[in-house]
């Protein structure tokens, strides 16, 4: 059921098998497959990698950055919406139940934004909206007697946890499309690192409400606007973008994302001045 990927039978010389499971996946998605006929990649020159590949340059580096601060901002922020769910107020297992529900539809969720707007927005966009929830909690006063508080509170936990969780779902597809062939492990492997630290950091961060009802998800509202800000600025789009295969690919990646964002800037611009001639 897992078959082998079509560039490796191809590198392979395996040009039968490879065009087998492209006219099989075009079979699944409904599609013909064109006539033509494939191309062997070129051969890669496999070089050893290390962790200080990931700082090769300046671009390279907020990249790596970015990705890092993104997973351990996911982790923290679920980890700590889902153990905070005992002192919302009320029946804890009711609670805990209720936020953890709101993960169901958000693996669906994140894929439809990831294709529709792009894995940045789609990152960024999950972090502002927990930002937005978490001021939200933030605002409701901590009356556990009241039933109406601890209704929002419930219903602001979810909405928190559902927006991060688009991002963590997003943010798994978005690192592997970020970082080159060369050091595509290493740069997976140090983000998931620090999701880890985020997830059991998060423990900490919950038991502050010890201290004062309203920390945690200040920590939180934070967090997760600072990283969205990071994320949205620092971090190229991917989507539709073939995955680099060398440092010097992240950098192009990142100067063509600069160069449509100019591109955009300044034709509206340019039709900013046209309504306010023609007015």
């Amino acid at each position: 059921f897992l078959p082998e990927s079509c560039r490796y039978l191809l590198v392979n010389k395996r040009h039968d098998e490879a065009m087998k499971q492209l006219e099989t996946v075009a079979r699944w998605n409904g599609k013909s497959m064109p006539m033509v006929e494939l191309e062997v990649p070129n051969e890669i020159v496999s070089e050893k990698s290390d962790v200080r590949d990931l700082f090769y340059d300046k671009n390279v580096g907020m990249v790596t950055f970015a990705s890092w601060i993104s997973w351990f901002s996911c982790a923290l922020v679920y980890y700590a919406v889902s153990y905070g769910a005992i002192y919302l107020g009320g029946n804890v297992y009711l609670n805990f139940f209720l936020v953890s529900l709101a993960t169901v539809p958000s693996t669906l969720t994140a894929t439809i934004c990831m294709n529709k707007f792009g894995r940045r927005k789609a990152v960024a966009g999950g972090m502002f909206i927990s930002a937005v929830a978490s001021i939200i909690s933030v605002a409701i006063p901590s009356d556990r007697s009241n039933t109406g508080y601890t209704v929002g509170r419930v219903i602001m936990a979810m909405a928190c946890k559902y927006a991060i969780l688009v991002s963590f779902n997003t943010i798994y597809i978005f690192s592997s499309e970020l970082f080159p062939t060369s050091v595509r492990t290493i740069g997976m492997g140090t983000s998931s690192a620090c999701a880890r630290i985020g997830s059991f950091l998060a423990l900490y961060v919950v038991w502050l409400i010890r201290i004062h009802a309203l920390l945690p998800y200040s920590i939180v509202f934070v967090l997760c606007i600072v990283t969205g800000l990071i994320c949205f600025k620092w971090l190229p789009e991917t989507a539709n973008k073939p995955t680099p295969e060398s440092m010097e690919g992240v950098i192009e990646m990142m100067q063509m994302d600069d160069a449509v964002e100019q591109t955009v800037e300044v034709t509206e611009e340019s039709l900013t001045k046209k309504d306010a001639v023609s007015i």
